[in-house]
């Protein structure tokens, strides 16, 4: 049986180890022992299935749009944050015991409730719009093939917000990671219209 006095004494370990994650390099073997002990740590002082092991696992340590040029320092920013995400969830878990105590102290297994799954039952409006984009990007080829690159790069982000959006209104995504996210779209559209506007003077130059 896990006493108040023992989960936060574990979980207090795992966040005073976060300082020394940032001195190792990112997704060091040192990281991975760290995350799956404090994983398990969580299961076995809350459960397995509850919402406390989902905030934890749900913590993003990429950034959220990776392309071709995404500098190296990008993915540091993007670890490092990380680490401050945990830390923060893990002395919020800590308060939480502190204030509570434990609800579930054996770690019994305990089924989240279900989320409501839309929209179209979370599968055919994904398919209608696919197909919609499908014949989007054959017109376009017809039309004009030199906007075509930036068409598909244009769907694909319109495909990744509104599977983001289902993965929020499902509670699989956090708003802090949703907003993210959106943010890194948008920030990924001047470069798309830099891009287009490169194309027009290449052709007005010929």
């Amino acid at each position: 049986m896990m006493t108040k006095e023992k989960a936060i004494d574990i979980l207090t370990q795992q966040v005073n180890l976060i300082d020394d994650l940032k001195n190792q390099q990112p997704f060091s073997e040192l990281f991975k022992k760290w995350r799956r002990d404090t994983e398990i740590a969580i299961e076995k002082i809350f459960g397995s299935n509850t919402r406390h092991v989902e905030e934890f696992n749900s913590i993003p340590y990429h950034p959220l749009l990776i392309m071709e040029y995404t500098p190296e320092s990008e993915h540091q920013e993007a670890f490092y944050k990380g680490l401050d995400d945990a830390r923060s969830i893990l002395q919020s878990m800590i308060g939480e015991i502190k204030e509570y105590g434990i609800d579930n102290p054996l770690g019994l297994h305990v089924e989240p409730p279900k989320p409501p799954t839309t929209p179209w039952a979370s599968g055919s409006f994904y398919l209608v719009a696919t197909i919609l984009v499908i014949i989007v990007i054959g017109v376009v080829s017809h039309l004009s093939p030199i906007m075509l690159p930036i068409v598909i790069i244009g769907s694909i982000l319109v495909v990744l917000v509104m599977v983001a959006s289902q993965l929020r209104h499902d509670n699989k995504l956090k708003e802090a990671t949703f907003l993210s996210l959106i943010l890194e779209t948008f920030k990924v559209l001047p470069l798309l219209r830099s891009n287009k506007s490169s194309k027009k003077e290449s052709n007005n130059n010929e």
